[in-house]
């Protein structure tokens, strides 16, 4: 797949310090994270479809989609380590989070090594070489939730975007400091991933990030 890498000068400084700062999302937190999950209410929807729009430096484009995607289950891959989170349309961002997916090891709360909600939460939103930024939880009265880091430097990927004049089907990545939030409803299910540079006095467009994509759940 082609794909075009934007550098957003004005953005920076670059973080390139030496190892993640994981020590937020310990075991404790993984444990606190996953209490909230085990009061999510039935999943009762089959489908949902998705309505992305934003921009990337002065790329606009997004890609054909559907008008409905299924369900993902939210369950485990037979015996594997791997759960059917679904991926989200821009950050590939677990689309269903529950208390099984997002940590298995219900005894330690280990960090899981792959394949489940957690693993790909963190792989989105943090970034090994930016030693300060750290994946956060917050819930709200009715139930949801959201993971969000509130600045991070590194290069995302913003699936489904394009470069104008260039093929369909492909991405864009972009290199800078941004805020990141993949919000929940009680049910476990993405309800909105957003994605923006992180306050500057930057004016020009062609130096900033701001998408979004907005999911609704179908009987």
């Amino acid at each position: 797949m082609k794909h075009k890498k934007l550098f957003l000068i004005g953005l920076l400084p670059m973080l390139m310090l030496a190892s993640c700062n994981s020590e937020a999302n310990d075991a404790n937190w993984r444990k606190m994270v996953s209490a909230h999950l085990s009061t999510l209410k039935e999943v009762t929807q089959t489908s949902y479809s998705v309505a992305p729009e934003g921009h990337i430096s002065d790329y606009g484009e997004i890609e054909a989609y559907e008008d409905s995607y299924s369900m993902p289950t939210g369950a485990q891959f037979g015996t594997s380590s791997l759960y059917r989170t679904g991926y989200s349309f821009i950050f590939n961002l677990p689309v269903r989070v529950n208390e099984e997916n997002f940590c298995p090891d219900k005894e330690t709360y280990a960090e899981p090594a792959t394949g489940t909600a957690y693993n790909y939460l963190k792989s989105a939103l943090c970034y090994s070489k930016d030693a300060i930024a750290t994946m956060k939880f917050e819930t709200f009265e009715d139930g949801s939730f959201q993971f969000y880091v509130n600045s991070v430097s590194k290069f995302f990927t913003f699936n489904h975007f394009y470069a104008k004049g260039g093929p369909e089907s492909t991405y864009l990545e972009a290199y800078g400091r941004y805020e990141v939030h993949a919000y929940y409803n009680n049910q476990g299910l993405l309800t909105k991933e957003t994605c923006k540079t992180v306050a500057t006095p930057e004016t020009d467009i062609s130096h900033t990030v701001d998408v979004s994509c907005t999911y609704t759940y179908n009987e």
